[in-house]
């Protein structure tokens, strides 16, 4: 019995991982942002993806799990916090390794953009950042895909935007067939892909945008 519980788990992962119990922890991520500003600095990201406006998928999915057959079972975030929330925490960890005052700000998906700079005004930031997902999920059978379609935008004291990136695409991350966990290899690579992008965005015009010093007050 033991014998062939064991070929049962191996065939299991042979055939495209198992795929119940899978997470991401995108609290693990640490991108390198270039920002010595000592101003302060409100962060907040929104969930835009279209699966989560309409309630298809929880705010904590990032991803699908393939089973042999391809049936895909949900990843979700290793927190159990919606995803945006991970993501606002690692940006905060980020831009705050300068020992500058940043503050993260939640935002719902449903929220309006007056809204959401009324959230910043209330924590009297000198500048914002404002990252919207418009997609984001990985994708893993044997091989795993990242797709992704993500802005940023740095605001100023008014709500006006400084300086807007965005990044969208396909990206495989690799993977093999002869993999016996191709779900191990998702849970690191999708990391470093997300660490990436992030990095990605903030350099050149956010990150300049950011340095610079205000002339004027803050988010108040």
């Amino acid at each position: 019995m033991a014998k062939k519980s064991a070929f049962l788990l191996l065939m299991c992962f042979t055939l495209g991982g198992c795929a119940f119990g899978r997470t991401h922890d995108y609290l693990l991520s640490h991108p390198t942002l270039q920002y010595s500003s000592k101003e302060r600095l409100a962060v907040g990201v929104q969930d835009l993806r279209p699966y989560i406006l309409n309630h298809d998928k929880e705010e904590n999915f990032v991803g699908l799990q393939r089973g042999g057959y391809g049936n895909p079972f949900d990843v979700r975030t290793a927190s159990g916090l919606p995803l945006a929330e991970d993501m606002t925490k690692v940006l905060t960890s980020a831009l705050a390794q300068a020992g500058d005052v940043v503050t993260s700000i939640k935002i719902s998906p449903t929220m309006g953009r007056a809204e959401i700079i009324r959230l910043f005004q209330t924590n009297s930031a000198d500048k914002a950042i404002l990252l919207s997902l418009y997609e984001w999920k990985a994708d893993t059978a044997a091989r795993t895909r990242a797709i992704y379609n993500i802005e940023m935008e740095a605001l100023d004291s008014k709500g006006d935007v400084l300086a807007r990136k965005r990044v969208r695409g396909t990206d495989n991350l690799g993977g093999s067939f002869w993999s016996l966990d191709p779900q191990s290899n998702a849970q690191t690579a999708v990391l470093v892909a997300f660490q990436k992008k992030l990095e990605e965005l903030f350099e050149g015009d956010i990150a300049a945008a950011l340095n610079e010093q205000s002339k004027g007050a803050g988010f108040r």
